[in-house]
């Protein structure tokens, strides 16, 4: 197996920072300060050598709602190993026409050949009938044990009420999982949106902004209120 040495680097030790060599043998860290040959050595004097950075929660190539998400697993991940991240956390979302499975192999043919770096899944489970439990307790003896939920987006299809999400966490207690909740307010959030979108309305009154071609009614000013203030209120009203 390959050996590498990484001379001359700075080393954060429990006690402090200090320069120190580092033997790498069978990939693992064998030992400090040790000198002795390898088949590769790498002088990082003047740099930092640090583990490989885990992010925990990032979103590749995923949907939500009707939305597809901007960033590939191949984008996404160049981008993580180039700032020193190694593993990447990223999210599965249960689309309405497909079960949880499904999402799971789509997801692994989206990756397969396009990650460069590690990567864990979350799954976020959006249906909870008879059949869609079966496959979320199968998935959790095939070994994912975290699950993200919502407490928003409703239009998208991916909101638990308070309710729901106690029933979830009920079913689920005797396994060793760890939850995410993106904990917002639906209610509050249609209600600031709904003020939002008024206030926008009575704003392009007193302007009295022409309607371009194509656009009518109220819906139609909010529209190109949007345009003039960089507010896609279209897009939000389709995922509350």
């Amino acid at each position: 197996m390959k050996s590498t040495l990484i001379k001359n680097g700075l080393v954060c030790f429990e006690d402090g920072i200090r320069q120190s060599d580092i033997y790498i043998e069978n990939r693992k860290i064998s030992s400090f300060n040790l000198q002795s040959n390898a088949d590769e050595i790498i002088d990082a004097k003047g740099f930092y050598v640090l583990p490989g950075m885990i992010d925990i929660h990032t979103h590749l190539d995923d949907v939500i709602g009707k939305y597809e998400l901007a960033d590939t697993y191949k984008s996404g991940s160049e981008i993580a190993v180039l700032n020193g991240i190694t593993t990447l956390f990223t999210f599965i979302t249960q689309r309405k026409d497909e079960s949880l499975k499904q999402g799971i192999e789509k997801a692994k043919e989206k990756v397969e050949g396009n990650s460069f770096c590690d990567y864990i899944w979350h799954l976020t489970p959006t249906s909870f009938d008879e059949n869609n439990w079966k496959e979320i307790f199968e998935c959790i003896e095939k070994g994912f044990k975290t699950f993200k939920f919502y407490t928003t987006y409703e239009k998208a299809g991916i909101y638990s009420s308070n309710k729901k999400l106690e029933k979830i966490f009920e079913k689920l207690k005797r396994y060793d999982l760890t939850f995410l909740v993106h904990c917002e307010d639906n209610d509050t959030i249609k209600k600031a949106l709904n003020k939002k979108i008024a206030e926008a309305v009575i704003r392009v009154r007193e302007a009295k902004v022409k309607l371009f071609p194509g656009y009518d009614g109220e819906y139609g000013k909010i529209q190109i209120f949007a345009r003039h203030n960089n507010i896609d209120v279209k897009s939000q009203l389709e995922m509350f």
